[in-house]
């Protein structure tokens, strides 16, 4: 299924716009959950329903299996193993409240993908970062959820750069995550996700200790440009220029964010970094020349599924970041 947004689909935010560009605004500084829920669209519920094979007059329940549906649309989602135990959207909030527990996390951005079957938030936790160069970062746990069998239920600190908020993602090898399969047990599980916040501190204190070492080291342009050809497989024998497809004006684009990314001067492994993760969330696109920097809200919504919900993002945020930690 291609990456977009439906008619069943819904997002909302407080404060700033986020990167993606998308959704409904919420008055205040934070979401309550009935909040979020009603600015998103998420007010419904998915429901399991047994499942039938039928021929020549007769209609038979196929044991061990249930079909997911969204309630409110009648969609199917999947077929699953009697094992499978749906989470609901109110209960994903309840999860992150549970984690943070103190009260302080605020719900920043929430919403849906491809008519319910991917459900996140995004959940700022408190407190501000300070590089040494004076840029700030702010720390977030998302939590995605799949009500089509897809993925897990997922919890992840992920650091965000507050200049251009791109999110800085799998930017170290010790980074916290959660996850937990749909069973009966998953519910239980969630509680394990308290040592994300126990892990905060140091994940982000390492986080800091390493930007601020690459943001001293030079980075010019010939390393920068050797880099993008590892990290979009350009063929190595041919001009930038020449490259098939949407790989030169991608290719264009990330060498440009090097120097005119916001808060890049060009100069530094920070600065190499930092156009990787907003060429990621701003730029990239599919497989046509036009969707490099495109609006449209597939392109976008096909952004923040790379960016946020794993694939090939989070594969190139990685792979920069060892490249230029080192």
């Amino acid at each position: 299924m291609p990456a977009g947004i439906t008619e069943t689909d819904g997002m909302a935010y407080v404060g700033r716009r986020p990167w993606h560009g998308l959704g409904t605004y919420v008055e205040g500084q934070a979401m309550t959950a009935a909040q979020a829920v009603e600015a998103a669209n998420l007010d419904w519920e998915v429901v399991a329903e047994p499942v039938y094979r039928g021929g020549l007059g007769y209609y038979k329940e196929i044991k061990g299996k249930k079909a997911i549906v969204r309630k409110d649309t009648d969609e199917v989602f999947g077929v699953m193993s009697d094992g499978y135990t749906p989470v609901q959207n109110l209960t994903c909030f309840d999860a992150i409240n549970a984690v943070v527990g103190s009260g302080d996390a605020t719900f920043h951005t929430v919403g849906s993908l491809f008519g319910g079957r991917r459900v996140w938030m995004l959940c700022r936790l408190p407190g501000d970062y300070k590089l040494d160069n004076g840029e700030k970062l702010e720390s977030f746990i998302l939590l995605d959820n799949s009500h089509d069998g897809t993925a897990a239920l997922r919890m992840r600190l992920t650091p965000v750069r507050v200049v251009c908020s791109n999110t800085l993602g799998a930017a170290t090898s010790s980074r916290a995550a959660f996850a937990a399969k749909h069973t009966s047990g998953i519910m239980g599980r969630v509680n394990e996700a308290r040592d994300l916040l126990g892990l905060n501190a140091a994940y982000m204190q390492r986080l800091m200790d390493d930007a601020n070492r690459i943001a001293e080291q030079a980075w010019n342009h010939d390393e920068m440009k050797d880099m993008t050809y590892k990290l979009l497989d350009l063929e190595p024998d041919i001009a930038i220029d020449r490259q098939y497809g949407v790989k030169a004006p991608a290719a264009s684009k990330l060498l440009d964010l090097f120097y005119l990314g916001q808060g890049n001067r060009g100069e530094t492994r920070w600065d190499a970094f930092n156009a990787v993760t907003e060429y990621l969330d701003y730029s990239r696109g599919g497989r046509a020349v036009a969707s490099i920097d495109s609006t449209d809200d597939k392109v976008v919504s096909g952004r923040l599924q790379n960016s946020w919900l794993g694939g090939g993002g989070e594969v190139m945020r990685t792979q920069a970041w060892s490249i230029l930690v080192g």
